[in-house]
């Protein structure tokens, strides 16, 4: 008996072993390898929908890229229940960060991410249809955002434009000028075959245009204070006549503007609750949102002009001190549309208050912890927003981020104008006088170094809270002063404050420092940016 198993047990050794290089070779059913996909059109589309996918991931949680620039900035505080909620983001609220710091690990992979995949696309996708050619366009100029922020972020940085093999993988850095040489290199050819957002179908206005990437490298000369050569290139976008400014600024960053006439790229967030459990929403009616448990009431009836989520983490606080800008300037319009003081809202029928949860800590009365007497409404989940009301709080997380409005290109252009080495005041003021008629504030007449500072002024208040204040600093090199003092008094909610050690703004703080991740794995880089 043992005698028979043993010569079953041979056959089948025997069969396998001969069969073993066919059986190895045979490919799994239903996929593609890389070599081959990408052939289609509608293959080539999923591939670049996935670089889309990596704005989106950057926009919707907690370390948000974007979100984590404005708390960078002297507009807003980082908040939560308690010290400590949100260390992560109090470090950069407060310029405490370092390698360690997991926001700047997240982001840095993440922006990488968009890279490899837009180097994929761009490998494997052939120019030999007319919607390739397009794809291959859009996959530059996303390969070309993506290495704006890092460059903006981290100066130095490996400089990447296929894909890697394994053995290739640790990259040195190059410097920042051949990164912006590679970004206006992208966005140059990347306009050549972009369609106009007009050209685009209804389908299709989620995805770069050509008016995008002239504004992108537009921008791009701008940060290297390239000033005719940004100048000629946001009058591209302007002598386009593609778009205008969205008459109402209190919507803005309403679903009623989503995809208007202002805007030139936004990132796009699915608003119903099949996408919410995909995770396919920007979470800002959740992360960024006023703090519920009793501190913000909104107005809960039908109609209520301040019917806004309040089950939110209050991640992100607005600063008195931006109010006071706006009420300095005599600009009511957009600080109606961006944020409210304590006596605004309960003019409007709510409170801020803890009327609810008193605790020994926090008696009846107080603000939420890191929060001054005003409120956010830019970029607030409206429960008008919502199909089933203000308790179904979760819908409002698909609010699209605005990347790139008209009113910034014009505000960027009159910068331009102005800087340039022989200034173009006349036009400069142009520009900036079209933003502040929506606004209902008097024309400007000054020239100068005097308009250039109220670009500056009108960057802040037609922008705030839309992620460009601090990037702004930095290439103004104003960042050392005004965030100074950034982060050293964090108000407890009962009038008292926080006194944080170390805080505020350094000199190493100019550039983001690399990743420990980074640094860990990559012996091609043996040092950070300095000072950390």
């Amino acid at each position: 008996m043992k005698t028979k198993y043993i010569i079953i047990t041979l056959f089948f050794i025997t069969i396998f072993i001969g069969c073993s290089d066919d059986f190895m070779d045979t490919k799994q059913k239903g996929v593609t390898d890389i070599e081959n996909f990408y052939k289609t059109d509608a293959e080539a589309l999923q591939g670049v929908t996935s670089i889309y996918d990596r704005f989106q991931y950057m926009c919707n949680t907690y370390g948000g890229y974007k979100q984590t620039l404005d708390i960078l900035s002297d507009d807003a505080y980082t908040g939560g229940s308690l010290r400590g909620d949100f260390f992560l983001a109090e470090e950069f609220d407060e310029f405490r960060y370092g390698s360690n710091n997991m926001i700047l690990n997240w982001n840095f992979q993440w922006l990488y991410e968009g890279v490899y995949r837009s180097n994929v696309v761009l490998k494997y996708t052939t120019n030999d249809s007319a919607k390739k050619k397009v794809i291959i366009a859009e996959a530059k100029a996303l390969r070309a955002m993506f290495y704006f922020e890092l460059v903006t972020g981290w100066g130095d940085v490996p400089l990447v434009t296929a894909p890697l093999a394994p053995s290739e993988y640790a990259q040195p850095r190059a410097p920042k000028a051949e990164v912006w040489a590679q970004i206006e290199k992208d966005l140059t050819e990347a306009a050549a075959d972009l369609p106009l957002k007009s050209q685009q179908g209804a389908g299709e206005k989620q995805r770069v245009s050509k008016g995008t990437a002239l504004s992108m490298l537009g921008k791009a000369y701008l940060f290297q204070k390239k000033y005719t050569e940004a100048a000629a290139e946001f009058q591209k976008v302007i002598d386009s006549k593609e778009y205008s400014l969205y008459p109402d600024f209190s919507k803005i960053t309403q679903v009623d503007s989503e995809f208007g006439v202002e805007s030139i790229f936004e990132v796009s967030q699915p608003n119903n609750s099949a996408n919410i459990s995909a995770g396919e929403t920007s979470m800002n009616g959740l992360f960024w949102q006023p703090k519920g448990g009793g501190w913000f009431q909104p107005t809960f009836q039908p109609g209520g002009q301040l019917n806004i989520v309040n089950f939110g983490f209050n991640i992100m606080t607005a600063k008195l001190s931006l109010w006071q800008a706006f009420a300095d300037a005599g600009d009511v319009v957009r600080r109606n549309g961006t944020v409210l003081s304590e006596a605004e809202v309960i003019a409007r029928g709510s409170k801020l208050r803890n009327l609810e949860q008193a605790t020994p800590s926090l008696p009846q009365g107080t603000l939420a912890y890191s929060t001054d007497a005003c409120l956010r409404v830019k970029y607030a989940s409206w429960a008008t927003e919502s199909s089933t009301g203000w308790m179904n709080y979760v819908e409002n997380y698909g609010t699209n981020t605005r990347w790139i409005r008209y009113a910034d290109v014009l505000l960027m252009a009159a910068e331009a104008y102005n800087r340039k080495s022989t200034p173009d005041d006349s036009k400069a003021l142009l520009c900036i006088n079209q933003v502040r008629e929506r606004a209902q504030i008097p024309a400007l007449t000054v020239t100068g170094d005097a308009l250039f500072t109220a670009i500056k002024l009108e960057r802040r208040l037609e922008l705030a809270f839309e992620n460009h204040r601090f990037q702004d600093l930095i290439r103004w090199g104003d960042a050392a002063k005004v965030l100074a003092d950034e982060g050293k008094l964090i108000p407890k909610g009962d009038g008292t404050y926080i006194s944080v050690e170390n805080a505020g703004f350094k000199e190493k703080n100019w550039l983001f420092p690399l990743p420990d991740s980074e640094l860990s794995t990559n012996p091609n880089i043996t040092g950070n940016n300095p000072g950390y």
